[in-house]
Parts: structure tokens; C-alpha cells; sequence
């Protein structure tokens, strides 16, 4: 029996369980219902969302079979939601889906068609697993060429970048997170210093199936590339990470000390680009004056980073950040300091920080 909603969705309900059959005009946020008149919504047709230009779109629990070529063209979407219920995907789903980038998968048993998405999706994916298991994982891209052999007259297949190998962590509908922690060198070897900080960020923060030696491998790269990776955390304003990274793993002298130097370089480039063409900067970087600004900058930029990496500060929601550590610049004691609308407070102690 078929039947047409308000919301643009005909379905076909045949018994015990409907099937989505079309789905109306060109929605850019497509939440499909999990039933209809009381019937479980388990199957979207062959061909559904082929040719829109649906951006997200949200599968409920309880789906398990999605028709050949169901998101065939579908060339606008970047965020794909499903569960592990799903695990029967028709030939050629996501053919001319170029665009996707992200994908909220809820784990309600450990099998799951994961990898059956993952090897028609040959684009840089973020995957994140929530529910029976809470993951975030990275899967590189990767594509293949065809190289002509003139002298045997046969075609040959080279596989470029290192995501072909990321998508064979299965065993069948399983994934193995053992299998996908030991490609780690391989990823490291070939894959970008953006997409290699996600990647051990994830496994750290969410470490699901990790062991004592791919824990190390994944701390190792981190402590080589500390400064920068927390540079990126600031840049991109992810404070919840930035806090995660210094409390978890102080910095050292050393990198305490390039890492300031990044950081003073940063805000200079900042100061620079909020003055307009040709305004007289007001605040030289010079002199008692500019010592003051340099401290602004970096408690605008640092606030997360001194207080954990000294161990002694809390991150407030008010955004408040308290320092119990006594402040030197130049010989110059702050008590207390406006940067970049963030209240600072630095209760003076024992310690001292010098930059």
C-alpha cells in the first residue's frame, strides 16, 4: 500500500514493514522517520535520493537495506547518519558522491555495513562510532589509476594513497581495531600533518581497542609534534582538545619555548591583520606598553595552555580562567589583564612563567 506524508516521503508499506519509495523536491536535510502508522521503516528504494542535492542525510535505526544506486549522484552530500542495523547495500550506492566527509554511525551490535559504505566512499572520511562503542576514526583517501604495461600488453591497477588498506580492517561486518592501529606507519608515511593530528587525536581521546603499543605509536608522533598540534588546536579555537592535549601530555621546556615562539608569531600576524590599511598601531610593540600587549595576546591565545601545562589552572565556562602562578614579563608583574574580551585572572604564587 502506498502512501504520501506532508513531510514528502511515499512509502510503500507492505505488511509488518514499510519501504521508502520517493522523497519530494531537492531538501538540503533529509531525516528520514523510523516508521509510518506504526509500521518499522527498514528499506530505502533503488535510485531515492539519486541526482539531489541533499547535504545530510539521517537514517534511523532499524534501516538495514538501502537499493542499488539509492545516493547514485548525489553530488552535494557531505554527512551521512546511520546505524549498525544497516547491513545490505545495493551495488553502486554512492556512486558520484564525491563530497562526503563525515559519517555518525550508531553501534548497536558489532556488525555493521561500514565497510561496505567505506569501499564506495574512496574520499577522506571522518568516522565517528557511538553507542555500544564510542570511536572516532580517520579513513584516508585513496583512488585507482590505470597504468598501461605497453610491453605485456595488459593494464595494470596502482593504488594511490594509503585509504585502500584503512578500508580492509573488517572481519566480515566487524571492525578490528587492532588491524586499524597497526597501518599506523603506513598512514604516517603518506598522509598529511592535518589529517595525522585528527587521527591520534581520536585514537587518544577515544581509545576503544587500543593497546599499550599502538598507544605508544600514537604518543610517540604526538610528543614530536606537541607545539604543532596545539598551535592547530588553537588556530581552529578547539578548546576542549587543547585542554585534553596539555593536561594530558605537559609540555617540556623545550617545547614550551618553541611553542611560545609560534605563538607570539601568531598573534603578531593577528595584530596585524585587525589594522586597517594604513591605521597607526596605537600599542608598538615596544616598551612597557608593548610588553603589555604581548602579554594580552598570548593569555588571548594561551589561557588553556599555561594553566595545564603548570598543572594548576581550571578551564571555567564563563570563560574565567584562574592562574595561580605569579606572571613575569620582563620584570613587569601582572595581576590582571583584558585580552580579546577573556577575563584573566593570575593570582599571584610561588611559580613563575618567563617568555
Amino acid at each position: 500500500m502506498k502512501k504520501h506524508t506532508d513531510s514528502g516521503f511515499t512509502f510503500d508499506i507492505q505488511g509488518d514493514h514499510a519501504v521508502v519509495m520517493e522523497i519530494d523536491g531537492n531538501p538540503q536535510i533529509v531525516e528520514i522517520p523510523g516508521e509510518i502508522d506504526g509500521v518499522p521503516v527498514t528499506e530505502l528504494a533503488e535510485y531515492l535520493f539519486s541526482g539531489k542535492s541533499c547535504q545530510v542525510i539521517r537514517i534511523p535505526s532499524g534501516v538495514w537495506k538501502i537499493g542499488r544506486y539509492g545516493f547514485y549522484n548525489c553530488r552535494e552530500l557531505e554527512e551521512l547518519w546511520f546505524s549498525s542495523d544497516f547491513t545490505d547495500l545495493g551495488s553502486g550506492a554512492f556512486t558520484g558522491c564525491h563530497k562526503i566527509r563525515r559519517m555518525e554511525v550508531q553501534m548497536n551490535s558489532q556488525e555493521s555495513g561500514l565497510k561496505e559504505i567505506l569501499s564506495e566512499v574512496g574520499e577522506e572520511l571522518q568516522v565517528h562510532l557511538y553507542g555500544e562503542v564510542e570511536a572516532m576514526l580517520w579513513f584516508p583517501e585513496y583512488y585507482e589509476e590505470g597504468v598501461e604495461n605497453t610491453p605485456a600488453r595488459i593494464l595494470m591497477t596502482e593504488v594511490h594513497g594509503s585509504g585502500l588498506y584503512y578500508r580492509n580492517c573488517f572481519q566480515g561486518k566487524v571492525f578490528h581495531f587492532l588491524e586499524y592501529d597497526k597501518r599506523f606507519e603506513l598512514a604516517r608515511a603518506q598522509e598529511s600533518p592535518d589529517f595525522l593530528r585528527e587521527m591520534v587525536y581520536g585514537r587518544l581521546y577515544w581509545p576503544v581497542g587500543l593497546t599499550a603499543k599502538a598507544k605508544a605509536q600514537y604518543e610517540q608522533y604526538l610528543q614530536e609534534h606537541m607545539a604543532q598540534i596545539a598551535s592547530a588546536f588553537i588556530r581552529q579555537k578547539r578548546g576542549k582538545e587543547l585542554e585534553w592535549l596539555l593536561h594530558t601530555y605537559p609540555l617540556t621546556p623545550d617545547q614550551r619555548e618553541l611553542f611560545a615562539g609560534l605563538m607570539d608569531q601568531m598573534n603578531d600576524q593577528q595584530h596585524q591583520q585587525s589594522r586597517k590599511p594604513g591605521q597607526h598601531d596605537p600599542h608598538p610593540p615596544d616598551g612597557e606598553r608593548g610588553q603589555r600587549r604581548k602579554l594580552h595576546g598570548l593569555a588571548g591565545g594561551l589561557e588553556g595552555q599555561i594553566a595545564a601545562d603548570l598543572g594548576r589552572g581550571h578551564l571555567l565556562p564563563d570563560a574565567v580562567f584562574v592562574f595561580q602562578i605569579d606572571i613575569q614579563l620582563a620584570g613587569l608583574p601582572i595581576g590582571r589583564a583584558e585580552a580579546d574580551g577573556v577575563r584573566v585572572r593570575a593570582v599571584v604564587r610561588q611559580a613563575e612563567l618567563s617568555w
